[in-house]
């Protein structure tokens, strides 16, 4: 039996705080909101809501006996850019440096300012692969983690409201992994919208339509929340058709207003809820943050924490293991101490003895080169006669030579003057014809300016090593 992973929420909202926690079996464990009295959004420069939002972190975490655990935060989509983007199909570490070089181009602020983040959506149609890139403004992610960690939690990641919420969907709802659906999350001020084509995560945005405090739907909510939808829709693709609309969040308690939405739409709508108990509708995004992941739906992280983590790790293994390394290197410098003062007396025992030797080499080396010079003459000493014979057969009438020598490995150079190179090349195939003879060379030959003409030659033959 796989044991039983547990993960733990935050989701900040307009005046309230949810924390949940749910495992990797779908079970929402905890699910707790505490309603922030103070005005403003949180993660803003307000700091009346920022210690309002942290205060309620802190009861809850406190309450629920967490304080100290890692969370997931997720930003709202409004301070989220996303780019659907195509690239080659490429290794990831290449694929990472193509992304940074198209934010440079897509993004509407400076990429050093940014946190960004990247998946893989999937093949795209074109060929390559669809990327989703998103990026949200530095100072607003490390805003939420520091509330966050003043709260007493530590960040475990920073993703998009939108994703968690539509992961948490198509696990739970089959049918909402076939054609075209939309997912609203409906706050009160605002909307979120996930739009999603046969399970792949397609377009997302956040709409200024909140369904409002107390139950008070604003005047033409739906006609213009459900213009939104389908603008969203028709900018993903213009001829897609909407299946169906799902919703959650605090708004969709209001059953009358959603079933008006989903009219105006004309599509089914249904309310989804991810827990059986607590605050359901809020539910989803936890949820959503745990157990395996959706292969059109990626996981995201705009603060980085894992690579980070990874990276702290992998320097505190490296410091350990130098340290451990530079024991061992003072373990073995002292054991093998004597080992190298041995050595080293060898060492000069066998110089004393080489030394020693020295005259008795040298006398072996000198009669030795006596010896193969002896066995050379011997080999060689009437190899002058036969040559002399076949050099003076082979020479043409109109040819005389001025020098014969004979080298020791067997070569006969031979110099002398002819009428013209036709002459030359007449001896070099007399020469070939001699059965002592091996081989010809044509190394040159010099015309004169002289009244007789002709030339110098310089010519060379090999001799067999057995004389026939």
């Amino acid at each position: 039996m796989s044991k039983v992973k547990r993960r733990y929420s935050v989701d900040l909202r307009h005046r309230v705080v949810t924390l949940a926690a749910a495992t990797n079996a779908g079970a929402v464990a905890l699910t707790s909101e505490r309603r922030v009295e103070a005005e403003g959004e949180a993660g803003r420069e307000d700091q009346a809501v920022r210690a309002a939002m942290v205060g309620a972190i802190r009861k809850l975490a406190a309450d629920s006996g967490l304080r100290g655990r890692d969370v997931a935060v997720a930003l709202p989509r409004a301070d989220v850019v996303c780019r659907h983007i195509v690239l080659p199909d490429v290794p990831a570490a290449e694929l990472a440096e193509l992304v940074r070089l198209q934010a440079g181009r897509v993004l509407p602020f400076p990429i050093d300012q940014v946190s960004m983040s990247h998946a893989v959506l999937g093949p795209a149609e074109a060929g390559g692969v669809e990327v989703l890139l998103a990026a949200a403004r530095r100072g607003t992610v490390t805003g939420i983690v520091s509330m966050i960690e003043d709260a007493g939690l530590k960040v475990g990641s920073v993703t998009i409201r939108p994703l968690p919420a539509v992961r948490s969907l198509l696990r739970a709802e089959a049918s909402a992994s076939e054609g075209t659906i939309v997912l609203a999350d409906i706050d009160e001020r605002s909307t979120e919208i996930a739009v999603v084509s046969k399970g792949r995560l397609v377009a997302s945005r956040s709409a200024s339509l909140g369904i409002g405090a107390e139950g008070e739907v604003p005047e033409r909510w739906e006609a213009r929340l459900a213009g939104e939808i389908t603008r969203t829709v028709t900018s993903w693709s213009g001829d897609a058709k909407l299946d169906r609309l799902w919703v959650h969040g605090p708004g969709s308690r209001n059953e009358t207003a959603v079933a008006r939405l989903g009219k105006r739409l004309e599509v089914p709508v249904a309310a989804f809820s991810a827990a059986k108990k607590g605050p359901a509708q809020e539910a989803a995004s936890v949820v959503g943050l745990v157990g395996d992941d959706e292969a059109g739906i990626p996981w995201l992280d705009l603060a980085a924490v894992a690579p980070t983590r990874r990276a702290r790790s992998l320097r505190r293994n490296r410091a350990v293991l130098a340290v451990v390394a530079a024991i061992g290197l003072v373990a073995a410098a002292a054991s093998g101490y004597q080992s190298l003062l041995e050595r080293e007396r060898t060492v000069e025992q066998l110089q004393t003895e080489l030394a020693a030797a020295a005259p008795a080499v040298e006398e072996y080396n000198e009669l030795f080169g006596k010896h193969l010079a002896v066995e050379a003459w011997e080999k060689r000493r009437a190899v002058p006669i036969e040559a002399i014979l076949a050099v003076t057969e082979a020479r043409p009438e109109k040819a005389y030579f001025t020098r014969f020598t004979l080298g020791t490995n067997g070569r006969l150079r031979l110099v002398g003057r002819a009428k013209d190179e036709r002459v030359v090349q007449e001896m070099l195939a007399n020469l070939d014809a001699s059965p002592i003879i091996v081989s010809t060379s044509f190394e040159s030959f010099v015309r004169h300016d002289s009244k007789d003409g002709g030339g110098e030659f310089n010519v060379s033959a090999m001799l067999r090593e057995e004389m026939p």
